[in-house]
């Protein structure tokens, strides 16, 4: 459910969570409303994230509508758009994991929308470090002695660009790394022919399952 601002824009939960996140207003002002807020007009600090996030998603009731003054657009402060950053990769992990779990790693014609060329060096240098090292330490560990190969793909889940390690090996156990745009984890796991990805507790767990043969 959206919520809709004074405007009468309707912006979507998504949305505010991410206005918030950037410390951009979490509504737009509307005509009669200040163009610029004056320093300490915040109506939303980050002394009290609970409270923060209640209010951007609008579950704070009349309390909502006199935390700031007429004419001020409220604004996120910086505790409260840890809170709500959390939030937001829990829910993009979340999303990409339903996306990518699913996706056959033995069925190399699932894995060729979004992939990405790294023996090209102006392709790898744009990726996060963390795509790069999880790219490098699978090809190292398989591709280089010959039992597997190793793709990065990249490919949109919802609003957001998500990046695929994705390692197919000779036998029946294949892998992969999930990475947001920045390169922050969203998950990791094993999959069996012929059946999902069994996700990690912890971003990398999976690697233990070819540390053997490194």
């Amino acid at each position: 459910m959206g919520i809709k601002p004074p405007t009468g824009h309707h912006i979507n939960r998504e949305q505010l969570l991410r206005r918030a996140m950037q410390g951009r207003p979490l509504h737009d002002a509307s005509p009669t409303q200040a163009k610029q807020p004056r320093p300490g007009d915040s109506g939303v600090d980050g002394g009290d994230p609970g409270r923060a996030l209640r209010k951007a998603l609008g579950q704070d009731g009349a309390s909502a509508a006199k935390a700031a003054p007429s004419g001020v657009a409220q604004r996120m402060g910086p505790t409260a758009r840890m809170t709500l950053e959390a939030e937001i990769e829990g829910r993009l992990s979340a999303a990409a994991r339903d996306h990518f779990g699913a996706i056959p790693l033995d069925d190399y014609r699932a894995l060729q929308s979004g992939s990405l060329n790294l023996r090209n060096p102006d392709v790898r240098t744009r990726l996060p470090a963390s795509v790069q090292e999880s790219y490098d330490w699978y090809f190292e560990t398989a591709e280089a002695n010959d039992w597997g190969t190793v793709r990065v793909l990249q490919r949109q889940v919802g609003d957001e660009s998500v990046y695929m390690v994705a390692t197919t090996t000779d036998g029946s156990d294949h892998y992969m790394e999930l990475f947001d745009v920045r390169g922050a984890p969203l998950g990791s796991g094993q999959q069996m022919d012929g059946e999902t990805t069994q996700w990690d507790a912890n971003q990398g767990d999976c690697r233990q399952h070819l540390e053997p043969y490194r």
